[in-house]
């Protein structure tokens, strides 16, 4: 029960990765284009995207969970890879 309360505590309010893409679609990306004077089809291809993510995956979803204990790290990261992978080629 304490580390329930103690996950709870240190989550906070997650955003997942596809309402993080929907933020961006949404909000950042007609700001750019009304700042830049260009559409995004002729705006995203001059930039490089990095995605960063993984962390709170691997720390509250793999270490800190107790239902895990029977799933190696190799098998939860390419799982997670997976996933992510498929996130990011829908959009």
């Amino acid at each position: 029960m304490w580390l329930k309360r103690l996950m709870t505590c240190i989550q906070g309010n997650v955003i997942s990765l596809n309402q993080q893409i929907r933020n961006f679609e949404e909000v950042t990306l007609p700001v750019l284009e009304a700042e830049m004077g260009f559409q995004r089809r002729e705006l995203l291809p001059k930039y490089l995207f990095v995605v960063g993510t993984g962390g709170n995956d691997y720390s509250f979803n793999y270490f800190l969970r107790q239902s895990n204990a029977n799933v190696s790290l190799e098998a939860f990261t390419a799982n997670l890879t997976r996933k992510l992978s498929g996130q990011l080629q829908v959009h």
